[in-house]
Parts: C-alpha cells; structure tokens; sequence
C-alpha cells in the first residue's frame, strides 16, 4: 500500500487516489512521467532507463542537470499494471479522469525530499516528488508536465496564508503560486540549504557560509521577491 504523504492546504477542483495497480477498467487515460534528455544520436531517452549510455550533459545521480533535461507524459504499455513508483488516480471536476505513473529523478533518500504529493495554490495542479524530481501537472491538461528547476529537491514548504508553495535543492530555491511559477532565487547558499520556517513576508532559511565555516548560517529571504541581502553565498 503506497505511504507518500498527500498535502492539500488549497482548495482543489480535484480528487486524488493512490492505487496499488494501474486499473484500466475505471479509467482509459493513462499518463507515464518522466525526465527526458538527449542520448549520442540526439534521440530523447529516459536518463534512469539508460545508465551505459553517453547522455548529454547527464550524470545518474548527479545534482547537475542539463539545461535540456525536460518531463514528458507518454503512454504506458497497456499489459503494464505495476510500477515501482507512485500510481495516482486523478479525478477533476470538468474533464475526464486519468492516472498518471511517476517515475521520479533516482537520487537518494535521503538528501533527496522524501516522496509527497502537494496540491498547488491554483486548485488546480498538483506537484509529485520524488527521489529529487518535482513535476507539476495541471489536472486538465495531463499531457503538458512542467519539470521544476530545482533538483534535487530537498526541502519542501507549504505557506498556507500566502498561497505559496516553496521547494529547495543544496543551494537555490523556487516558489510558486496562484498564477504559477513566481521566482527562483539563484545561489542562496554555498551548500545545505534549509527551509526553517516563515515569518511574515520574510522566509527564515539556513545553510552554508563556507568563509565562516558556518554549516547552518541563518539567513532570511523576501517571500514576494526571492531576494536576500544576508544570504551566505555573495559572489
């Protein structure tokens, strides 16, 4: 029975459903995420499905991802029933419903944000993340994924009262919102980014200052801008 928490501090227009198999006798549609790069012949492949071979600008594992790297949807073979990852059934309030497979990004738990599924503060999207790879998907438009920059994710922050959902890697954080994506703050950190709370408009963080040798440097950053004028990483 699958375990990933489910966090939905939004209104949604949308019921979710984790199912143990991919069950076609409810629903026809069904959805496979995952990350895409190019191999040697400019093909696009799945990195995690294709460990020997020479990708471009990819590393399994690595925290460096390739400016083409992207999340498509495709079918799934319809014999296929299991999958290693989480199998969600999605059932919006004005279109068909779906499932949809996720594959996630292979990197490892921890640093890697354990597995969670975040409903996002247009009530109509959700984000799936898992082994470092965010993928948001909006529930009318299953076929149209949008990778999150940030990988890997390692922290994740729901700020109810703003309506905004905050996720981090080792050095940078991202933050979206009721019209989606707002900013990304660039390097915040030299490494170890925390996500400690919010207070107000100003989001309390931690994470390296390598000058001072100080692994857990306190830092805060404007909600509404992603700026930071005490961040440790100043170059």
């Amino acid at each position: 029975m699958n375990t990933t928490p489910v966090v939905l501090e939004f209104e949604t227009r949308y019921e979710l459903e984790f199912l143990d198999r991919i069950d076609r006798r409810r629903v026809e549609r069904v959805f496979q995420y995952s990350e895409r790069v190019a191999n040697a012949d400019g093909q696009s492949v799945d990195p995690l499905s294709h460990p020997g071979d020479e990708l471009t600008g990819f590393a399994a594992g690595s925290a460096q991802r390739p400016q083409q790297m992207s999340i498509v949807a495709t079918g799934v073979d319809p014999q296929q029933e299991m999958h290693d990852g989480p199998i969600l059934a999605v059932y919006p309030s004005e279109s068909p419903q779906w499932i949809g497979v996720f594959s996630g990004g292979g990197y490892g738990l921890p640093p890697a944000a354990p597995p969670t599924v975040v409903a996002m503060p247009d009530s109509e999207s959700f984000c799936v993340v898992r082994t470092g790879l965010a993928c948001i998907i909006h529930v009318d438009h299953p076929e149209q994924p949008e990778r999150v920059e940030t990988f890997p994710v390692t922290d994740i922050h729901v700020v109810t009262e703003h309506k905004v959902v905050l996720l981090a890697d080792f050095t940078d954080l991202v933050a979206y919102g009721q019209a989606g994506k707002l900013w990304s703050s660039g390097r915040l950190a030299w490494d170890d980014l925390k996500i400690v709370g919010v207070n107000g408009t100003g989001i309390e963080m931690t994470g390296l200052h390598a000058p001072r040798n100080d692994p857990r440097y306190p830092f805060t950053v404007d909600l509404s801008t992603g700026e930071s004028d005490t961040k440790p990483y100043d170059w």
